[in-house]
């Protein structure tokens, strides 16, 4: 079953995405719900949830999102992320939602980390160096259940 309204995107929730939105429960069962009917079990690594609708050129999932009224383009990383820790979306203001395992279309909340783009981008040297250069008082990325 879809939802009306839900289809694929291309814009992107900027730092300067200001809302008064406060997610209801109607929200967030529907959203999670969305999410759930589009993952699918990793079969490389079978830890992984991986997001099977609407990817970005990155291979980031994407999601279009009634608030307040609006359509908002968001990753599905950081709506799973968002759902799962019952966080509002300006909490993500200026913030990353790194992914550990460095599988970009992966919605798993256990792999998902909430932090800086320095951090985010240290990330990056971990997959190139092949280990975890680890990050402060961050988890470690989860190199092994990178495909």
């Amino acid at each position: 079953m879809r939802y009306m309204g839900i289809m694929c995107g291309s814009g992107y929730l900027s730092a300067s995405f200001k809302c008064c939105f406060i997610m209801d429960a109607n929200f967030v069962v529907k959203y999670s719900y969305v999410l759930r009917e589009n993952t699918v079990p990793c079969h490389h690594n079978g830890q992984c949830i991986l997001w099977t609708s609407c990817r970005d050129k990155s291979g980031y999932g994407r999601i279009n999102l009634k608030i307040n009224g609006q359509w908002k383009n968001w990753r599905t990383h950081r709506l799973s992320f968002l759902l799962y820790h019952n966080l509002q979306p300006t909490d993500l203001l200026n913030k990353d939602v790194s992914h550990l395992c460095h599988n970009e279309s992966c919605i798993e909340p256990a792999h998902l980390s909430l932090e800086s783009r320095e951090i985010n981008n240290e990330r990056k040297g971990c997959v190139h160096a092949n280990f975890c250069q680890h990050h402060a008082s961050f988890p470690d990325c989860m190199l092994t259940l990178k495909f």
